[in-house]
């Protein structure tokens, strides 16, 4: 749904849309991204997880773990697909939500 925003946005349909991610942003020449905030993402771990003492980790370290994510219809679903793709692997997902 992002793309067909941007493209009305560069059609002057509408002069503004509201989005939570940024495709390829510097792609468009003729669409100016503004971030409006930033927002933490967590990882929730068992306790007894070997990364649960660790107070920040890279996505990759994730790698061989198996997964609960959102649905990738969703916004945040094609925001942590793309991150996992820029960290190199596929996850391994045992449930979407």
């Amino acid at each position: 749904m992002t793309l067909l925003y941007v493209q009305c946005i560069i059609c002057q349909n509408f002069n503004v849309s509201w989005q939570s991610i940024c495709p390829e942003p510097h792609s468009y020449k003729n669409v100016k991204w503004i971030a409006l905030s930033t927002e933490e993402l967590f990882v929730i771990v068992p306790k007894a997880h070997p990364l649960a003492q660790k107070s920040s980790i890279k996505l990759k370290e994730l790698a061989e773990e198996s997964f609960i994510i959102f649905k990738r219809e969703l916004t945040l679903g094609e925001m942590t697909d793309r991150f996992f793709k820029e960290a190199g692997f596929i996850p391994k997902v045992t449930f979407e939500s």
